[in-house]
């Protein structure tokens, strides 16, 4: 080329030509184009000097490899903001039984798969596997993963299924899709307050009502309430306060409506073991036979399950379960 100079690449040009090319073969590989093309803007031929093409070259290795440690970092990040909806599983072949959630949409992936763990913990479950939750970016993938889950467990296993009302920190059942912007697992308006009182309320359950109830719904079953009874306070040695969960169970002044919390496969288990508990000593005594309490406690078990959703109310679970035990008859 006439007025070029006559140059011998030395050492050091030619080690940072040969890791411009393979890095810009990197950015090309996994940067988006319109960041190739700002990229390469910076090479257009103008005069130089040995000098200066090695400056240039150092420059633009420092670019090219900032991009392509960067851009995964990026990625993940977008990622793990991104919500969806979430639907949890867990078998127990010990008890051959499976377990699912509700369907529910949330962007905490680091807390939810830990807070399912604890629940199924909750309940007395030893799961033959990792209890596991799986996200999806459309609700109708959820649906349909759930729903083969079922079909697995209950016609392929022939295992009992417990389809739990159970959702992420009580997040409502998702209905369709997770909104693009949803940044956190509570809605907006989700306060402290609220969050303490399902805490609350979840530890009184497990504490009076292990069994019969699943926790997580009744905790949402009190929040649902203290939301639609806003006025329900009292006034005593401790202050003005919100009614009391105690008070909410007694039925004199207020009624717990637990519709959501009932499941169907606890109910029965639990009407089955307060039949067998109040005939223990009987059999024990051979003045009836266990096979007797069983049949009789089988009758109990479904007029409970049915008794309860008719009449939901916490208050009722007991005269519930008096009622249909009076209706079955008796095991001798």
């Amino acid at each position: 080329m006439i007025g070029a100079p006559n140059v011998t690449p030395s050492a050091e040009l030619r080690a940072i030509g040969w890791t411009a090319a393979v890095l810009t073969k990197l950015v090309v590989a996994v940067a988006p184009p319109h960041n190739i093309s700002l990229l390469l803007c910076s090479f257009r031929f103008r005069p130089f000097s040995l000098e200066g093409v090695i400056m240039r070259f150092r420059s633009a290795s420092v670019v090219l490899l900032s991009t392509v440690v960067l851009l995964p970092f990026a990625s993940s990040s977008a990622l793990a903001q991104t919500g969806g909806t979430w639907v949890c599983t867990a078998r127990d072949n010990s008890r051959q039984a499976g377990f699912v959630s509700q369907l529910f949409n949330a962007a905490d992936a680091a807390r939810v798969n830990a807070a399912w763990s604890a629940a199924v913990k909750q309940y007395g479950v030893t799961p033959s596997t990792p209890p596991a939750c799986q996200k999806f970016t459309k609700f109708a993938a959820a649906d349909s993963a759930r729903k083969q889950f079922i079909a697995f467990v209950s016609n392929s296993l022939e295992y009992r299924l417990d389809q739990m009302s159970w959702t992420y920190s009580g997040l409502p059942r998702a209905t369709g899709d997770a909104p693009a912007a949803a940044a956190s697992t509570q809605s907006a308006g989700a306060s402290s307050t609220a969050q303490a009182e399902m805490s609350q309320a979840k530890a009184y359950c497990v504490q009076n009502h292990t069994g019969l109830y699943d926790c997580d719904a009744y905790a949402k079953a009190v929040a649902d309430h203290r939301a639609a009874h806003p006025e329900e306070v009292i006034t005593d040695i401790d202050g003005r306060r919100i009614v009391p969960i105690h008070d909410l169970e007694t039925g004199i002044r207020y009624h717990l409506d637990c519709t959501i919390c009932l499941n169907d496969e606890m109910l029965a288990s639990w009407a089955r073991q307060q039949v067998r508990y109040n005939f223990s000593a009987a059999v024990i005594a051979k003045a009836v036979t266990q096979a007797k309490v069983d049949a009789y406690a089988d009758c109990v078990a479904k007029g409970y399950v049915a008794k309860m959703h008719a009449r939901p109310n916490v208050e009722d679970y007991q005269k519930n379960f008096n009622e249909v035990s009076v209706a079955c008859g008796s095991p001798h």
